[in-house]
């Protein structure tokens, strides 16, 4: 079967284009906390990582405009 050939079971997940990539490394304890929740989520790590990563995005977005308001 071709790749072509197949549907894709994600048709409801928005596609993300990988424009550029961090890299985040976690001592072992940290990694091993994310692959705990990871597979409660079934969810890959790096989504997983993502997921986190824009909660605390917006939190220090909030947390920025406060401060600037404040000025």
């Amino acid at each position: 079967m071709k790749k072509a050939d197949r549907t894709s079971t994600r048709t409801s997940r928005a596609k993300i284009e990988n424009f550029g990539v961090i890299a985040l490394r976690l001592p072992a304890a940290e990694l091993e906390r994310t692959q705990k929740h990871a597979d409660r989520e079934a969810r890959a790590k790096g989504n997983f990582a993502r997921r986190i990563y824009l909660m605390g995005l917006a939190q220090y977005e909030a947390e920025l405009g406060h401060s600037t308001a404040r000025a």
